[in-house]
């Protein structure tokens, strides 16, 4: 998994590098800004207008950089300075400062006119990840006139107004930008929904600081990558068999939601459970049974595992998509939280069934899986102010209750009992659609049911339903593609990143 950084921590990590490597703080600027540059040529030409925006740190210097080097190569390029004062800027940014070109420096009149040229890029260098206060005066308007220009916006390392890693205002001035070119590493703010749309696309500029400091630094907060999925995902051996990969119980489905166990159940199978059994209510029985050939429904299920208390034959449990909330499933829940030694996965309506009625999460085992969608988190929690503080009561739960929890999403992200959040990295916005959710619980369900620990299974379900979804936008698109069809890609997304292990024993 990589690491995403606070503000604090890339202090840390360019002092370290200041330090160690060494060098001077003025030349890793010139560095950084380097990079900037490289990127800004490869994607713009001469017949664009270069507009930077500077403030008075560390940001403002790499832009001042910025712009020297676009001069000296011949580009169209200005420097628009909201506030300016000599005695406050910072000592490198002063130092670059000396080394521009005056003529290119201009005044208020001249921005507002060079940000009507349709052919303008900014460059966003007012502020950079140590902001934490409000945006005012001079600096608001100008990020007001740049938000509503035709220009396309590129901030460099955040775009300016947006704090790092806290709640930024919400009536504070933020620049929208287009492109986001951080340094080394994403930020938290990229991969949160209320801060990630004014980031645009983000690339990420390796600037050759030293390593070791990343290695060491301590951070909450990750994003989950291939690499990562490969190295957990099994291979299958080929002296297998179905009871090799595991049983898995799935509970819900009721009258008019049928849809959503067999959804569930047949993403179960797609992501390569041994059996599936499902428990639903009678009238649902019928269409799961037409619509799945290979799952078995159990009859008076409810009743069965209650007076029985037959669970344990079970390697999971999934408890919620379509579910009946009624006493017979409050029974079985509280019932299964009791008496089940082994991984539960709980979604949607059950979800909804344990938030109206808070007393089973007194008797949940350790390691249960909630996968709940913004609204469903709510109930659980409770209500929050900003996505930061969701996170934080997020974790709250999670270690007060043993569990684990994806927030649904883009960038669906996975809260463990000891504090970590990871960002997941596949997945579109085409996955919005009614369904994607049990999608979900299914293939996460089937990797419980194969073996993987709880956190295995939850990383590579929620991986692999992201990867699916990828693969389906590509072929239906994001605006046609529906639930059943990232189920249909799963095949691929299997493909893509299984151990290619040669299972024939002879040719």
């Amino acid at each position: 998994m990589k690491k995403i950084l606070t503000s604090v921590n890339m202090r840390g990590w360019d002092a370290y590098t200041i330090a160690n490597e060494p060098i001077a703080s003025i030349e890793l600027m010139e560095r950084a800004a380097g990079k900037c540059f490289d990127w800004l040529v490869e994607n713009f030409n001469h017949t664009h207008h270069f507009l930077i925006c500077c403030g008075t740190g560390n940001n403002g210097g790499d832009g001042l950089v910025i712009a020297r080097l676009l001069d000296h190569a011949g580009y169209d390029v200005h420097v628009y300075f909201p506030m300016f004062d000599l005695n406050i800027l910072s000592a490198d940014a002063r130092g670059n400062f000396e080394r521009l070109n005056p003529l290119l420096i201009i005044n208020e009149n001249l921005f507002f006119e060079n940000l009507k040229n349709k052919n303008t890029v900014v460059v966003d260098a007012l502020f950079g990840t140590g902001l934490n206060k409000e945006v005012t005066d001079a600096y608001a308007k100008c990020i007001e006139q740049i938000n509503q220009s035709t220009a396309t916006i590129v901030s460099i390392d955040i775009p300016s107004g947006l704090f790092c890693d806290s709640a930024t205002p919400n009536d504070s001035s933020k620049i929208k930008a287009d492109y986001t070119l951080t340094f080394q590493s994403l930020k938290p703010s990229f991969v949160l929904p209320q801060t990630a749309a004014y980031c645009g696309k983000v690339i990420v500029l390796d600037i050759l600081l030293l390593p070791q400091y990343y290695h060491n630094v301590e951070t909450i907060y990750f994003t989950l990558e291939e690499n990562d999925i490969v190295g957990f995902l099994k291979p299958r051996s080929p002296f297998s068999h179905k009871g090799t990969y595991g049983h898995a119980l799935l509970i819900g489905g009721s009258y008019g939601k049928a849809g959503a166990i067999i959804l569930a159940a047949t993403a179960c199978m797609r992501s390569g459970v041994g059996l599936t059994s499902i428990i639903t209510d009678p009238e649902c029985i019928i269409p799961i049974q037409s619509s799945i050939s290979e799952a078995m429904c159990i009859i008076n299920g409810y009743e069965k595992i209650v007076v029985d208390g037959t669970v344990d034959s079970y390697d999971v449990i999934g408890i919620g998509p379509g579910l009946n909330i009624c006493d017979s499933t409050i029974k079985i829940v509280e019932h299964i939280f009791k008496n089940y030694s082994k991984q539960i996965v709980v979604d949607a309506d059950g979800i909804n069934l344990i938030s109206a009625n808070k007393f089973l999460l007194e008797c949940i085992p350790p390691n249960v899986i909630f996968t709940p969608h913004p609204k469903e988190l709510q109930r659980l929690i409770g209500t929050w102010n900003d996505d930061f503080e969701k996170l934080e009561m997020t974790i709250s739960f999670c270690k007060k209750y043993n569990c684990f929890c994806v927030i649904k999403g883009n960038h669906s992200c996975i809260v463990n009992p000891e504090g970590q959040i990871v960002f997941n990295t596949t997945g579109n916005a085409g996955m919005a659609t009614g369904g994607s959710g049990d999608v979900l619980t299914g293939i996460i369900s089937a990797f419980a049911a194969q073996g993987y620990e709880a956190y295995q299974s939850l990383m590579l379900g929620v991986f692999m339903h992201g990867l699916a979804g990828d693969f389906a936008a590509v072929k239906y698109s994001q605006w046609s593609m529906i639930a059943s069809d990232i189920i249909s890609c799963l095949p691929m997304a299997f493909e893509k990143t299984s151990p290619h292990n040669n299972d024939k024993l002879w040719r």
